[in-house]
This record gives C-alpha cells, structure tokens and sequence, in this order.
C-alpha cells in the first residue's frame, strides 16, 4: 500500500518583477500549498537568473537587458502539479555623465557597472547611479571611486586619500607622464598608443 501525498495547489510567487540589469535581484521565494519535490520553469530565465529545482527560489544577477514576458513555474509531485506565470522585465541601470579632473583627463579607461569607455575630449564619463567607478589606463589600474558622481578626481580613487596622500599625489604624476603633447594647462590627452602599449604593464602600486 502506498499513500502519495496530494497534488501541490496555490502556486504563487511575487510578481511581477521589475529587474535591473547587473543589480541582483532579492530571491523570490515561492508559496504554494502542499508537498513540491521539484520546480521547473518554461521559456528560461533572462541571462544570469536562475531557479533553484529544489526550493523554488529564484535568484541571481540579470547580465541581459530583457523586455516583460511571461516565464511559466511548475510545481510538482509525484501526484500531480500547480503552475503559476510570472512576468519578469530587466531594464538598463539608470546612468548619468560624470567629468574624471586632475586637470581634464581625456582617453581615460573607465567602467561602471555595465558602463565602459574611456573619457571623452572634455573628460566625461558614464556611471551607473549608485555604483562604483573603476578608472584604468590599459592594465593598470588607478583606483575605484565607491560611488559615481557628477566630478571625480584622484582623491576619490583613493581610500580615505587626501590632496596631500602619497597615492593621490602619485596617480596626478602617472597621468601627467602620459599626457600626449606634456602640457597639463592644456588638459591631459592619453593616447591611444599609450592605452594599447599600457596592456601590456603590470600593476603600479600607487
């Protein structure tokens, strides 16, 4: 004689879920009535979203931008099953333009978030808002500012640095060795040439 438990029934997630992209998302956790021994969805999750088979849970860092659709849960056991659709949106991380200025810096490696380039002619970067900036030339890496904002300079790169820390001092000297023409009054310009040549250094300790 075998008793099986009843088929699950009451499937229900929170929904819908709105995520941004890069941003991990709190794990949804599942509600139903009865014994589940397996979830399963259908289509997959957007990139970087997973399910846990087990508990249901879904969770993870959506690495692609993904417009609203209906993704469909199963929950199960041997007996029978319950569904529930969940509709699920990954939206681009809110940006804004920021200047990187020792004086202005041009051709500066920069990444935020999904964001990455390199400063424009005036300096100019994007961030993602509420996320951190890394600033680079080729492989070496000058530091990372906690949070983006409208104007950053070699103090923020720096842990608790100052106008007078030694790191900060040294990262200003290392750009105005790389500026193009040697003129800072005119801006530091970082070539091209120099950003290829600086792959192939390795890691200054500022």
């Amino acid at each position: 004689l075998t008793v099986n438990p009843a088929a699950p029934s009451g499937l229900t997630y929170p929904s819908p879920l709105s995520a941004t992209l890069g941003t991990a998302i709190a794990p949804l956790t599942p509600t139903a009535t009865g014994v589940v021994t397996t979830y399963s969805i259908a289509p997959a999750l957007p990139a970087g979203l997973s399910i846990d088979t087990a508990t249901g849970v879904i969770s993870g860092v959506p690495t692609l931008i993904t417009a609203q659709a209906a993704y469909v849960i199963t929950a199960a056991n041997v007996t029978g099953s319950t569904t529930f659709t969940l509709q699920i949106d990954v939206a681009p991380a809110a940006t804004a333009v920021g200047v990187f200025r020792d004086s202005v810096v041009a051709g500066l490696g920069y990444t935020s978030g999904a964001q990455s380039g390199t400063t424009n002619a005036v300096g100019e970067f994007t961030y993602e808002i509420g996320r951190s900036v890394t600033f680079s030339v080729g492989a070496v890496v000058l530091g990372t500012a906690p949070e983006g904002r409208p104007l950053l300079t070699p103090v923020d790169l720096i842990v608790n640095g100052t106008i007078d820390s030694s790191a900060v001092i040294n990262v200003t000297r290392f750009l105005l060795m790389l500026d193009e023409d040697g003129d800072p009054a005119n801006g530091i310009q970082i070539s091209a040439a120099v950003r290829t040549t600086a792959q192939q250094w390795g890691q200054i300790d500022f």
